[in-house]
């Protein structure tokens, strides 16, 4: 688990125009924790992003960015998370940074806000089962209605989430999702491109200066000992990215 400085600091840029306020505006530092959500999703990964939520609220950070790559996993366990982001007050972030397949699709759509790289792919949450074979009408049911609830609850298309688990869906609507995102890429280089203009002239660095601590992949016996992101002149190339 590595997330490369350059693509932290556009997150960061996005989260600058997405979630900046006067309060936060105000401080003198801004505080992201980022999480990783790595490989498959298994039993003990809602306890150690429980965990995590907690150390980031205990320490006022004013966002949590979740950096996913996952083929999926276990449907419970990502309810678990789902829960977990859900009753966090601090704003999220889902970060798909390649991919974000089923159970992960069903974790970033919990977020309050998607970013994508370019390539990236989100969707297919069809539940199979250990052998691979698609599961029966009742466990569809279930997951249907968890991703369409949860992606009403963050004002998005829930006929995109649900397509995402209906095949009858998928075609159609999946096709729509995948335009939309090219359509958003281009949208976002274009103001980053905008956003390095206006700090050139402000003789500001593209990527603040700040620490970045990696955490690496949860294990048993580990405590979450999150990345965080920390500068004190974030704020200021925050207000330039938002012009």
């Amino acid at each position: 688990m590595r997330l490369k400085t350059h693509l932290l600091g556009y997150v960061l840029l996005l989260i600058g125009c997405l979630f900046v306020s006067g309060d936060l505006l105000a401080q003198d530092t801004a505080l992201v924790y980022v999480i990783d959500i790595r490989n498959e999703i298994g039993s003990g990964l809602g306890t150690y992003i429980s965990d995590g939520i907690k150390l980031a609220e205990e320490a006022g950070a004013d966002a949590i960015v979740f950096d996913v790559d996952t083929p999926g996993g276990r449907v419970d366990s990502a309810v678990n998370i789902i829960r977990s982001i859900q009753n966090t007050q601090i704003p999220t972030i889902a970060f798909v940074n390649r991919q974000a397949i089923s159970a992960g699709a069903m974790i970033s759509i919990a977020c309050n806000q998607i970013v994508m790289t370019s390539g990236g792919t989100i969707g297919d949450s069809a539940p199979v089962n250990i052998q691979g074979d698609e599961v029966g009408e009742k466990a569809v049911s279930y997951i249907q209605g968890t991703i369409r609830a949860t992606a009403e609850r963050e004002n998005r298309n829930p006929d995109i989430a649900e397509a995402m688990v209906d095949k009858e869906l998928l075609n159609s609507e999946m096709g729509k999702l995948s335009s939309s995102s090219r359509k958003n890429t281009r949208r976002e280089k274009k103001k980053v491109r905008r956003w390095k203009s206006s700090a050139r002239k402000e003789n500001c660095s593209p990527c603040p200066p700040g620490r970045h601590l990696n955490i690496g992949s949860p294990t048993r016996k580990q405590k979450p000992s999150l990345n965080y992101w920390h500068s004190t002149r974030l704020l200021k190339l925050l207000e330039l990215r938002c012009l």
